[in-house]
């Protein structure tokens, strides 16, 4: 069943570090394929998606506050990695 509508707002990802640790599969599967079904549900309903993250994502800062420049204290391939 298709419900009409012309934004979409993706906050569907767990947002844990406990959950990073416990289900990275289903984190990555969540963000990765979830995403390519909305983009191609919208690009056939016309619809706009807005993707939020959190950021939890990004670890404690190094610095504060932290500027626009500031890519945040990420790891690829750490624990929030997924």
């Amino acid at each position: 069943m298709n419900a009409p509508c012309d934004e979409i707002y993706n906050l569907a990802s767990p947002a844990s570090p406990v959950d990073f640790a416990r289900i990275p599969d289903f984190i990555l599967k969540t963000n990765s394929i979830g995403q390519l079904n909305l983009l191609n549900w919208a690009k056939t309903h016309n619809a706009r998606i807005l993707f939020a993250s959190t950021s939890e994502v990004y670890g404690d800062p190094l610095v504060h506050p932290q500027p626009e420049s500031y890519l945040g204290n990420v790891d690829c391939t750490g624990l929030r990695g997924c």
